[in-house]
């Protein structure tokens, strides 16, 4: 063992001991009730009903980055309490992420924090972005109000067709939320001189799971990749099991529920397959091709980008769901063959036809908006601004919907 090892498994202990003590006990001790139970044992541990700390599973993966490069001799120790203070604390990611690496931060706010005061660039930038997200976050609000919160919560009063439109914008609500916040916790930093790393590149324009996980929730993906799989030994030995192993703690890093554990295991399934037919490798090194882009068009992605989608989709109403049996009660309303839209009016299935048509262009685009935001004078920008913000209050919900991610 390298010298350093019993501070880094006192770090992991604490930090990880803090996360299942609020996360995860009182579903371990469900588990554990319900086997006592069909064992025929009365052994029971109660359950402790706490709260769980807004945000605790992105700001533990946070620290643990600093414990662990720093373990690994990748990043010297921080003196500064008040620097590394800083790291763990910084507000705009902090409940939700994107997931920091030390390494990404801490160098930087060591040279000062005048290094980080933002230009009249940044500044444009970060409201442009701050905008961007708010409208993704309205957006998702909209169409979980409108539909999808609705047939969730009982799919047999609804047809064929409603679960089917559901099926599509349950796929565009989480990724707004997620990325929504995303944008306004980068556009927020940016106002203050700092910048984050993305943490969405247009997902579902991949063409297969592996190039999948390299385009959502970018940060949690590659801590994973860093600290799990290559830990396990990665691409060196025993590969499908660490692929196995690394996402079945990922869908169990998003919530205490079998659920989300099945979630994992069953992108991770479709992992080791890609690994074993030596698929996925190459996907994504020109990011875009296929639909969605201007440049090195390619008409054999479009068939396998179609499909990783509705793979991606059937794995969000895993999810979503609650329970085994609102899955099966989802898809069995899908097959009831029942084609009437009563409850879908025709602009929420507009809004969703052009969530994805925007979802399938090239990032470019956004980039070419953002510099087109930043040439206009102050007055134009205001003027948009309150423009942008009457719209969306005209189609705010009255109940107040809290980010996905924040149980998390």
């Amino acid at each position: 063992l390298k010298p350093g090892f019993a501070f880094l498994f006192l770090s992991l202990l604490g930090n990880l001991g803090l996360l299942f003590f609020f996360k995860y006990f009182d579903f371990a001790a469900g588990l554990f009730n319900s086997a006592m139970k069909a064992g025929g044992l009365e052994l029971t541990v109660p359950a402790l009903g706490l709260l769980l700390p807004v945000g605790i599973s992105f700001y533990t993966f946070q620290t643990l980055s600093y414990t662990i490069d720093v373990y690994r001799g990748n990043l010297p120790v921080e003196r500064s309490f008040g620097r590394f203070s800083l790291y763990v604390t910084f507000f705009p990611q902090l409940v939700a992420g994107p997931i920091v690496r030390a390494s990404e931060f801490i160098p930087d706010i060591q040279k000062g924090i005048y290094h980080f005061l933002p230009d009249a660039t940044d500044f444009n930038y970060g409201v442009f972005q701050f905008l961007g997200g708010l409208l993704k976050k309205m957006l998702a609000d909209w169409l979980a109000f409108g539909l999808i919160d609705r047939v969730y919560e009982n799919s047999s009063m609804f047809t064929s067709a409603e679960a089917l439109i559901v099926f599509y914008a349950y796929g565009l609500q989480i990724y707004g939320d997620f990325s929504g916040y995303t944008d306004m916790a980068m556009g927020s930093a940016r106002l203050l001189g700092f910048r984050l790393t993305d943490n969405f590149n247009r997902p579902y324009q991949s063409a297969s799971i592996s190039e999948f996980w390299r385009r959502w929730h970018i940060s949690l993906g590659s801590w994973f990749r860093d600290y799990v799989y290559i830990s396990l030994g990665g691409n060196r030995s025993l590969v499908l099991r660490n692929l196995f192993v690394t996402m079945f703690l990922a869908g169990l890093w998003h919530g205490a529920g079998l659920m989300f554990i099945g979630w994992g295991i069953y992108h991770g399934f479709f992992l080791i397959l890609e690994r074993y037919l030596g698929q996925g490798k190459a996907d994504g090194n020109a990011p875009g091709l296929g639909l969605g882009s201007t440049e090195g068009f390619s008409w054999t992605r479009i068939p396998r980008q179609i499909l990783t989608l509705h793979l991606v989709l059937l794995g969000w109403v895993l999810f979503r769901s609650h329970n085994l049996d609102q899955f099966m009660e989802f898809f069995s309303t899908i097959g009831n063959m029942k084609w009437a839209i009563p409850n879908a009016k025709p602009m929420y299935i507009a809004v969703v036809v052009l969530a994805y048509m925007y979802h399938l262009s090239p990032v470019a685009w956004r980039e070419k908006a953002a510099d087109l935001w930043n040439r206009q004078k102050l007055a134009v920008q205001i003027s948009l601004t309150f423009v942008l913000l009457t719209g969306l209050y005209q189609i705010s919900v009255q109940d107040v919907q809290p980010f996905i991610y924040f149980q998390f």
